[in-house]
């Protein structure tokens, strides 16, 4: 058994070696262009780079299950006694050669720089480049070749992030969790089809087939037909994963909110809990959506925001805490997500001691925010008494923080000191005493 194992990796390779070959040259020579710039190439290379093998791999992956599909293939003549292994064998060893070459295209992609977090990118090159092929084999096996290369080219345009990520965009938007548990999911599913298809001869071709696709259209469909039933029923929520929101509480540590019965990562449902410890007062309040609480607006009322994912408002409310009731007041104009977004920053928002003002930074529709440190804040003002909301400052600095509070002047810090007035609506950088040497 070992020899003719042994004989079949060393067909396998003669007829992947040269793709092979590709995927791992053509990533470091698109990489050493790029930071070359040659003066005569006008086009984007790593960008080229990256078209091209997944064009490649696509068509690639096609004509080999176009092989095993008219029985052609090598593995056919050292497994004859099924007719479902050659096609297996080919899937699993030309399979694992587009994971190399996955891995070799987020390698040299982590060597360009311009990204955080690029220890990843091996596993994202791995999963783009192998769901490409996983969904253009089984489609080809199953239907025909022109119907597998047209699926891997659009499932290489639908993972567009991925795509983006893996060029020489400046964005990381394709190391979002969803897009890497698709492309996971797309293949891990693809081997299953295959394996039914394939190995449950004793049912009919038309059952094996509708088995197949039953379970390749779920790896394909399921998270796009999730995100478009959400957005119909106006369920989904902003994504809290990567930055889970933490207690609020004054100065003294007099009043605090806390997040108890959290249901998933993804804070769907969660119950907020009000204390105040010098009167000993606890009130529990559940919220059937994801809630940001803000601040305080003495000792009876609590300011939130709130958004549903993928809603470019955010909505601020006030939970009366004798009452146990909540009032919409405001909204702001933001970018998806913004809270999520806007959160990673230092104290993004405060309400004044007096309770009359309150100033917040929220992640501008038309920033940058998709950058792991994102540029582009919008500052507000929040008027408690008159219930209003006002733009004092568009596309802030993401490192703009809120100092403290100075009568009706909220102090703000970026690059310098600055004192936004509560009622004309005015900033002004504040003087910076530098420390003089004494003369001797």
């Amino acid at each position: 058994m070992w020899p003719i194992l042994q004989r079949l990796c060393w067909k396998e390779f003669r007829r992947g070696w040269l793709m092979l070959l590709l995927g791992l040259l053509l990533p470091p020579l698109a990489v050493s262009l790029n930071r070359d710039r040659l003066e005569l190439l006008t086009f984007d290379m790593p960008t080229m780079a990256l078209f091209v093998l997944m064009i490649s791999v696509a068509v690639w992956a096609s004509m080999l299950a176009k092989d095993a599909r008219g029985r052609q293939s090598y593995a056919g003549i050292h497994f004859p006694q099924h007719p479902g292994l050659a096609s297996l064998v080919t899937y699993l060893l030309q399979g694992g050669v587009a994971l190399v070459i996955g891995l070799s295209i987020g390698y040299w992609r982590a060597q360009m720089g311009g990204l955080y977090y690029t220890d990843n990118f091996p596993c994202l090159g791995l999963l783009y480049v192998g769901s490409t092929f996983a969904v253009s084999y089984i489609l080809t096996l199953l239907f025909s070749s022109k119907v597998g290369m047209a699926a891997g080219i659009l499932g290489a345009l639908v993972n567009m992030q991925a795509f983006t990520a893996l060029a020489s965009y400046h964005r990381n938007l394709a190391m979002q969790d969803t897009v890497v548990h698709y492309m996971g999911m797309v293949i891990v599913l693809a081997f299953f089809a295959v394996l039914c298809y394939l190995l449950t001869l004793r049912f009919s071709r038309k059952t094996r087939l509708v088995l197949a696709c039953v379970l390749l259209g779920i790896g394909v469909l399921y998270i796009p037909a999730k995100g478009f039933w959400e957005s119909l029923t106006h369920t989904r929520q902003f994504d809290c994963t990567d930055n889970v929101p933490t207690r609020l509480c004054t100065n003294d540590g007099a009043l605090t909110v806390d997040y108890i019965n959290q249901q998933s990562s993804v804070w769907t449902s969660v119950d907020l809990r009000f204390v105040d410890h010098r009167r000993q007062h606890t009130r529990t309040h559940h919220f059937a959506q994801a809630i940001q609480p803000i601040g305080f607006m003495g000792d009876n009322v609590v300011i939130l925001a709130q958004q549903l994912k993928k809603e470019p408002l955010v909505t601020l409310l006030r939970w009366a805490l004798d009452t146990d009731s909540i009032e919409p007041f405001a909204t702001l104009p933001a970018h998806p997500n913004s809270l999520a977004l806007t959160f990673r920053t230092y104290s993004p928002a405060s309400i004044a001691p007096d309770g009359r003002y309150g100033v917040m930074f929220i992640a501008s529709p038309y920033g940058d925010v998709d950058h792991p440190i994102p540029s582009g804040f919008d500052l507000w003002k929040i008027d408690l008494q008159h219930r209003s909301v006002t733009l004092l400052k568009p596309l802030c600095p993401s490192y703009s923080y809120i100092f403290g509070w100075r009568d009706n002047e909220a102090i703000l810090s970026s690059d310098y000191f600055y004192a936004v007035s509560m009622e004309t609506d005015q900033m002004t950088a504040l003087p910076v005493a530098i420390p003089q040497e004494e003369k001797e």
